[in-house]
């Protein structure tokens, strides 16, 4: 999950983490409201998604 620092629903984006334990990673972008994660910081974001989906996304040989 991504959220913003900045977001109003980041306590719920943390309650929501806590919940699913390592089921799930949170990355909060400081300095980011909804949806402006990718603008506040372009190459980390990059990094994260492209990091998530080529685990999320391996095909079995």
């Amino acid at each position: 999950m991504i959220y913003g620092s900045r977001e109003v629903s980041l306590p719920g984006g943390v309650k929501q983490q806590s919940a699913a334990g390592d089921n799930a990673t949170l990355w909060i972008v400081e300095g980011a409201g909804h949806g402006d994660y990718k603008f506040v910081a372009a190459e980390a974001y990059e990094a994260w998604v492209v990091e998530f989906f080529d685990g999320a996304l391996v095909v079995g040989e």
